[in-house]
């Protein structure tokens, strides 16, 4: 059980689990809100993802119908970025996305608080956990943990953290204060952070064009510098 709290929180940069309150009856999971996001106040719009691609410095384009999983999500090229994005920008590139198998819903939302602490919420899509660990390259035994507790609900659960993040060189400093899975309080005591550290440092390391120099938040956005690929080629079921 311990290892499915370890990916599940890594797993967004990067979060687990008793019937009809906790998130097992459909019906009354919905009904409870354990299929319900909490609502973090951020509002992303089109806007927003435009200006978070054209700070990145990225376009973004669909592959063709058809692509094997492992090969579903293409980087190409690499460029130095040094920016900030809002919470609303950071938001909309997760909300507007296109890539078919992002295990997080449409209704995640990011808020990078005053204090450097963000918080994340949003619905664990349990169908695509699978084929996004294979698409980048997370460890199968870690993954198969994962969906193995999420295989416990009979509808997709909500999840929410909070904490702090920073990453210096590739390597993260994760620090998680609360966390919680469908109506579930996750003691965040049973959360070894070096694992989960690890598990997000080799996220990163799989990503090519990729490197993360300094990212940190602080007054309500995330400062990011490092290099970024120029091109994103991923496959969607978007038209």
């Amino acid at each position: 059980m311990k290892k499915v709290y370890i990916v599940i929180i890594a797993v967004v940069v990067v979060l687990v689990l008793v019937a009809g309150y906790l998130g097992f009856v459909p019906g009354l999971s919905y009904l409870l809100g354990a299929s319900s996001p909490r609502d973090l106040g951020v509002r992303a719009t089109p806007a927003d993802f435009a200006s978070a691609s054209t700070k990145l410095g990225r376009t973004v384009t669909k592959l063709d119908s058809g692509v094997a999983v492992d090969k579903s999500a293409v980087y190409v090229g690499s460029h130095p970025i040094d920016i900030q994005l809002s919470s609303e920008e950071f938001t909309a590139t997760r909300q507007q996305g296109i890539y078919e198998y992002s295990p997080f819903g449409k209704d995640f939302q990011a808020k990078f608080n005053s204090d450097g602490t963000v918080e994340m919420s949003g619905v664990w899509i349990r169908d695509h956990i699978a084929s996004y660990g294979k698409a980048f390259k997370i460890n199968d035994a870690e993954i198969q943990t994962l969906t193995d507790g999420l295989n416990k609900y009979q509808s997709d659960p909500a999840f929410y953290l909070k904490g702090t993040v920073t990453i210096t060189n590739n390597v993260p400093d994760i620090k998680i204060q609360d966390a919680q899975l469908g109506k579930v309080p996750i003691p965040t005591t049973v959360v070894p952070n070096d694992a989960v550290n690890q598990l997000v440092q080799e996220t990163i390391q799989h990503i090519p064009g990729l490197s993360i120099d300094s990212l940190s938040i602080s007054n309500g956005k995330m400062h990011i510098k490092g290099t970024y690929p120029d091109k994103i080629e991923l496959a969607s079921t978007t038209p």
